[in-house]
């Protein structure tokens, strides 16, 4: 069983990008080996708590997104994939493929392409991220080759200095 389907690309997840001036976060992922980007839209709580993860902050308590990987860890099961499948009326759409370790039978669960990244980023095993090729080839946008290593490196500089703080 896959989620992603035969027609997909594997994507990696590069990071969060606040949209100025709207300060609206955005999850960004590279199709490998190009200069294309998918954005996508998240609210700020999904933004805190992915950006907690990536800014290797420990929390006092753990956040929903820590509490859910906490289970399917105790329940036997782990993350193998997140694909983001479609767009309806400007929502996307993803799921991610479980697998329980004990039998290898795989589930899909739909979520929020937000959700899955949280989850996909505590998971203590790799997890492949794929894209829709049609979803990814309608809505990538591609980023000058000249000036994308100069993009991508003030976008790492800028996840060094944010703090999840800076989403409330």
């Amino acid at each position: 069983m896959n989620a992603s389907g035969a027609d997909s690309l594997n994507v990696e997840f590069v990071g969060i990008r606040i949209e100025v001036p709207s300060n609206v976060p955005m999850l960004l992922f590279k199709e490998t080996g190009t200069n294309k980007y998918l954005p996508i839209s998240i609210g700020m709580p999904e933004a805190t708590s992915i950006m907690s993860v990536l800014q290797n902050q420990h929390l006092p308590r753990p956040l929903t997104h820590d509490l859910f990987n906490s289970f399917f860890e105790l329940a036997g099961f782990e993350i193998m994939q997140l694909h983001i499948s479609h767009v309806d009326s400007g929502t996307f759409f993803a799921e991610i493929l479980i697998k329980e370790i004990e039998s290898a039978k795989t589930y899909q669960l739909s979520c929020r392409p937000s959700d899955g990244v949280a989850l996909a980023i505590r998971s203590l095993t790799e997890v492949d991220v794929t894209v829709s090729r049609e979803l990814f080839d309608e809505l990538c946008i591609e980023l000058d080759a000249d000036n994308a290593e100069d993009e991508i490196e003030q976008f790492k500089s800028f996840l060094d200095e944010i703090s999840p703080d800076d989403f409330t």
